[in-house]
């Protein structure tokens, strides 16, 4: 491994412990994610435009589409959030970015 991919490695997963909640895939995998919400979609040829929320995740949780994503929001609370993982955006390696939507 280069020492640029070994970095870049290092960076993302600080940046998942800094800005990820805490998450469980598929009911039983622990990991962190980080999701965002009202984020545009522009389709092929600027033909169809839709809000969405994404989740960011290690990719080495291996998320595929249809895995069920639980998501502790706030750290203090119990309270979690549950999603259902739609459609792969990206995956550049270290991490991956699904759109999801509220089971």
């Amino acid at each position: 491994m280069a020492r640029s991919d070994a970095a870049f490695a290092s960076l993302h997963t600080r940046l998942f412990a800094l800005y990820g909640d805490e998450a469980v895939l598929r009911g039983t995998e622990p990991t962190n994610a980080i999701i965002t919400n009202g984020v545009d979609i522009v389709g092929e040829y600027a033909t169809e435009a839709r809000s969405v929320t994404t989740a960011d995740l290690p990719a080495a949780a291996a998320a595929k589409v249809g895995d069920a994503l639980a998501v502790r929001r706030d750290p203090l609370s119990d309270v979690w959030v549950y999603y259902i993982v739609d459609d792969k955006l990206s995956d550049d390696g270290s991490s991956a970015k699904f759109v999801v939507r509220l089971q």
